[in-house]
C-alpha cells in the first residue's frame, strides 16, 4: 500500500517536534572516549612500580602502580603479556586496585605489596614445579578481588598457628 505524501510529511514533522521537545542527543554533544591509561603513562607507571619493588619501600605507590606491577609479574611468571590489560582495562582494574587498597589494606601500600609478593611467589613456584595444570592463572580481576586475598589471609593464619607468632 502506498501512503500519501501528506501523511509521510506529517509523520516527519511530528517526529521532528518530538525530537525538539525531548532534545536531540547529538546536539552539541561530543563523543566521549572511555577512560583509559595511555601507553606512555603505562610505561612510566611500570618503571615506577619496578623501582618500588626493587627498593622495597612502597610509600607513595598508587593503585595504578600495583596494576602495572601485576602486568610485569604476569609476563615474568607466565612468559606472556596479559592481553586483557588494554588501555581502558588498565583504568578499570586500577579502580578495583584502589578499592582493595583502601578497603582491605586501609591504604597501607606496604601491606598490599606483601600480598602481591605472596601471590606471585606462589604462582612462580606452581609454574616451576608443574603444579599449575589446567591452565589456571591469576587474571587482573582475580588479583584485585577477595578470593586470592582470602587465600593469603588463610595462609598467614596457618603460619601463625604453626609458629605461634
Amino acid at each position: 500500500m502506498i501512503r500519501p505524501r501528506k501523511e509521510i510529511a506529517a509523520e516527519r514533522e511530528s517526529a521532528a517536534q518530538l525530537s525538539a521537545f525531548i532534545g536531540s542527543r547529538r546536539t552539541g554533544v561530543k563523543k566521549r572516549t572511555p577512560p583509559s591509561i595511555s601507553d606512555r603513562v603505562w610505561d612510566a607507571l611500570k618503571e615506577e612500580a619496578r623501582a618500588f619493588a626493587q627498593s622495597g619501600t612502597w610509600e607513595g605507590a598508587s593503585p595504578r602502580h600495583f596494576v602495572a606491577l601485576y602486568d610485569q609479574m604476569h609476563e615474568k611468571v607466565y612468559g606472556v603479556a596479559c592481553a586483557e590489560l588494554d588501555k581502558s582495562a588498565r583504568f578499570f582494574v586500577s579502580c578495583k586496585a584502589k578499592t582493595m587498597l583502601d578497603q582491605q589494606f586501609t591504604g597501607d601500600a606496604g601491606a598490599m605489596a606483601a600480598f602481591f609478593r605472596w601471590t606471585w611467589q606462589r604462582e612462580e613456584w606452581k609454574e616451576k614445579n608443574g603444579k599449575n595444570d589446567g591452565g589456571w592463572r591469576v587474571t587482573p580481576w582475580q588479583q584485585f578481588n577477595g578470593k586470592i586475598l582470602t587465600d593469603y589471609r588463610v595462609d598467614l593464619e596457618r603460619q601463625h598457628r604453626r609458629t605461634g607468632t
